[in-house]
């Protein structure tokens, strides 16, 4: 054998091998570079490194009293609890800043390696094709790229799914359990469970409705309780169950689950209060428009799908109902669109490969050719449009995409007046501030206070409503009765941090008689207010 044929087998035999390290290779250089600026998209993500900070130092934190307003101080649960584990090396190793980029790129990167190894452990062709295909998609890359748990959750989602396909149910069960400690999203796995196993149990029938329906009761509840599917539920299940229970949170992350799978997650007060962007709709057409690679890969995988029903695998109807599934919701909250995207792709990745193993494909090149050969000119013009717009789309949307994370917020952001707080007011001196979205930077810079509301404004409204109404009126300039007792009898706060940009609340507390302004720089004045002596201050 010559040289060049033993190169060849080489190759040939490590193919998907070659192939997965140069894809991880390359996003996570793409990855990388999205993060190369001093600034975070999403200020969760101070949040995130702090508590790898106070992890490290202090080990499990289980009171939350920096969030005097919500129903955090009272019952706190880290949701992100593996993840902010994962994340010491990273922030000790580095500076803390630093490192927590360094582990948002690994695992973005190891997002689209996990939808690669999916496709390939299925033998679906082009797999590797479909995978960087994902980042040329701009919402997905946006959402792999905030530095916060959203990656860490489609890993432990994609893995699971790839388990079930395995049928490794003791390692399901493991992963399960792991899930719940790493992020609060664990239901989704139960919802895929069901859909695998309910998928499964609907070909059971199929195959023989008239012999399972004659059995005796007995002999149908046996093999129910042994039946792969079942027990692949029951994997999940009890995984979940055990990794709520055997939990440092235990029972208060009963009411934290409650609070944020039900409340934020589920219902969501977006319209009653103002929450954070992502929980917000995705308009329809803007949804169809910037996942536009994605969605004529859907399109087309849809049609053939439709035409080859009967041929279609369990696993295509498994991401095809995934797929609709997190489409439903991305269009009632923008921040689901980072599961739509990867199992859009997953649904339209095994419905072509299925699909396609049914065309002949010489007579359908034989066709194209023909139609080519007839309409040579437009045929041309057609090639040279997507040639050189399908690229143009993918570099305009990765150039906004950096533009969106360049734009967030700036590691320094808060730096010099929290040092002043830090510096100059009382241990746990509670701190009322201008909006709830400012609190991880305060967080990050000084845990030496305390403050109002940050990292869902719900936390604030399901504590207490009258309060959370008081904190608007105060916020937005619109103003209450007796402010500066309202500040210090029903919030205990003695300081307030204004933000430059919200001058109504800054006139509301630069006219009362007591304020003294103690800080000011480019981002933000810091007012002192005296004790309240009667109940007639304003």
């Amino acid at each position: 054998m010559t040289t060049s044929h033993a190169t060849l087998s080489w190759f040939q035999t490590h193919r998907r091998v070659i192939a997965a390290l140069c894809l991880f290779a390359f996003a996570f250089v793409f990855f990388l570079w999205l993060q190369d600026d001093p600034t975070f998209a999403d200020p969760d993500s101070f949040y995130h490194a702090k508590m790898a900070l106070l992890i490290r130092d202090q080990g499990i934190v289980k009171d939350f009293p920096w969030l005097q307003a919500t129903v955090l101080a009272k019952s706190y649960t880290d949701q992100h609890l593996l993840y902010h584990i994962a994340l010491i090396p990273f922030v000790t190793f580095f500076q803390p800043i630093v490192g927590i980029k360094i582990a948002t790129v690994l695992l973005a990167a190891a997002v689209v390696e996990m939808v690669y190894l999916l496709l390939s452990a299925l033998r679906v062709r082009f797999a590797v094709l479909y995978a960087f295909i994902l980042l040329a998609i701009g919402p997905f890359i946006f959402r792999m790229s905030l530095a916060k748990a959203p990656s860490v959750s489609m890993l432990f989602l994609l893995s699971g799914i790839l388990l079930m396909f395995k049928r490794r149910r003791w390692w399901l069960f493991i992963l399960s359990f792991l899930y719940v400690w790493a992020y609060g999203g664990f239901t989704l796995l139960l919802v895929a469970a069901a859909i695998w196993s309910g998928i499964g149990f609907f070909e059971q029938f199929m195959q023989s409705p008239a012999r399972i329906g004659r059995r005796p009761l007995g002999l149908m509840m046996h093999s129910f309780v042994r039946n792969e599917h079942v027990r692949t539920v029951f994997s999940v299940f009890s995984g979940i169950i055990l990794g709520v229970v055997i939990n440092p949170y235990f029972p208060h992350n009963l009411f934290f689950y409650w609070s944020q799978l039900v409340q934020i997650g589920i219902i969501n007060y977006h319209s009653v209060i103002g929450v954070g962007n992502e929980w917000y709709p995705y308009p329809f057409m803007d949804l169809i428009s910037s996942t536009i690679f994605l969605t004529v890969i859907v399109i087309i995988a849809l049609v053939l799908f439709s035409v080859f029903l009967r041929s279609q695998r369990r696993r295509s109807w498994m991401f095809f109902i995934m797929a609709a599934f997190f489409f439903l919701l991305t269009l009632k909250s923008k921040r689901y669109v980072e599961y739509y995207v990867p199992f859009g792709m997953l649904f339209g990745a095994t419905a072509l490969d299925t699909s396609l193993g049914r065309i002949d494909f010489r007579h359908f090149l034989r066709d194209v050719m023909g139609w080519y050969f007839k309409h040579k000119v437009f045929a041309m013009i057609l090639i040279v449009y997507f040639l050189v717009t399908l690229p143009a789309i993918a570099v305009r949307d990765t150039v906004s995409i950096k533009g969106d994370l360049r734009g967030g917020s700036s590691v320094t952001k808060f730096a010099a007046a929290s040092s002043w707080l830090e510096n100059n007011t009382p241990e746990h001196a509670v701190v009322f501030h201008s909006s709830w979205d400012e609190f991880p930077l305060l967080f990050y810079h000084n845990t030496h206070n305390y403050y109002i509301v940050g990292l869902d404004p719900t936390f604030m409204y399901t504590y207490n409503k009258d309060l959370y109404q008081k904190n608007v009126d105060i916020t937005t300039g619109v103003g209450v009765p007796k402010i500066q007792q309202v500040l210090q009898k029903d919030f205990k706060a003695n300081y307030v941090f204004i933000e430059k940009h919200h001058g109504g609340m800054h006139s509301l507390i630069s006219a009362l008689p007591d304020a003294k302004l103690v800080y000011e720089d480019s981002e933000a004045w810091i007012y002192y207010l005296p004790p309240v002596q009667n109940d007639s201050s304003s």
